[in-house]
């Protein structure tokens, strides 16, 4: 099945999961002395900062005038942030289509503030996200006993992992005592169940949004490297292999790694939920 198909099945299951959460309004914070802007998805993007002052005044310049207001922007969106003097985020808009949405309502965008808006997004999408990949490509170029580089995508810090099985997702192993350091390190000194999205450096060079799980669990292959048995790497189609079933938040994580708007509580449900996978 190729990456769209996927990703439609993918989607609907996600909005299944979403039904019935309210999207959370936006209060009203000034862009006018913003000295930076930061780009990113749900507010976590932790290396895009804009030092250029004319964008978010432009941005702001750009709200001010009449929009056209109920809904919201769908999945696909980037956040973009104005960091008030001293380095504090303000309420951030979300760009999506060409426009930009603000409390609630969809603002036009003169030509050279987009021209500027998508160079600031394609600079951030190029070093903080990853391809969607169907599981079934992934696999096939990730077998087991090959290695890759994790990236999680809210810190930046790394590890190296090693594909010990799998069928349905890639269970996985730190490659070495640090590594294990490194993925405690990531989920705050304890192992644990909740999702993140991570980038995942194939040995081709490509790198894949994924989501990972920071319980070792089950069997493991790999010597002295402080990690009883192995933790779990979704990919998109990916299932869980307990229940045959796709899971709504690693599904979260992995539209976040890849670069997706994931917005309201469904999103913040879903980067916050656990259990076995």
């Amino acid at each position: 099945m190729g990456t769209a198909r996927v990703l439609a099945a993918a989607l609907t299951a996600l909005a299944l999961a979403a039904t019935g959460c309210a999207r959370a309004a936006q209060p009203r914070l000034p862009w006018r002395g913003a000295v930076a802007l930061r780009v990113g998805v749900l507010g976590w993007w932790n290396g895009a900062t804009l030092a250029d002052p004319a964008l978010p005044a432009a941005i702001g310049s750009a709200l001010a005038g009449p929009g056209e207001c109920g809904g919201g922007p769908a999945l696909g969106g980037f956040t973009l942030t104005p960091l008030q003097p001293g380095g504090r985020p303000a309420a951030g808009a979300v760009w999506e289509a060409g426009r930009l949405w603000w409390n609630g309502c969809a603002h036009p965008v003169p030509s050279a503030t987009a021209w500027l808006i998508r160079g600031a997004v394609a600079a951030a999408r190029q070093r903080w996200s990853g391809r969607l990949l169907p599981w079934t490509a992934v696999a096939a170029a990730f077998p087991v006993g090959s290695k890759a580089v994790l990236t999680d995508w809210a810190t930046g810090r790394t590890l190296t992992v090693v594909r010990w099985g799998g069928v349905h997702h890639a269970d996985v192993e730190p490659a070495s005592a640090a590594d294990a350091a490194a993925l405690r390190a990531i989920y705050g000194g304890a192992w644990s169940w909740a999702r993140r999205p991570v980038l995942v450096t194939l040995a081709d060079g490509e790198r894949v949004a994924a989501s990972m799980n920071g319980m070792p669990h089950g069997g493991g292959s790999v010597g002295a490297n402080a990690f009883s048995g192995h933790f779990c790497l979704h990919f998109l189609g990916s299932l869980v292999h307990r229940s045959g079933r796709l899971d709504p938040a690693h599904l979260f994580a992995i539209l976040t790694a890849a670069g997706f708007q994931v917005g309201g509580a469904a999103g913040a449900a879903g980067a916050a939920a656990g259990g076995c996978g």
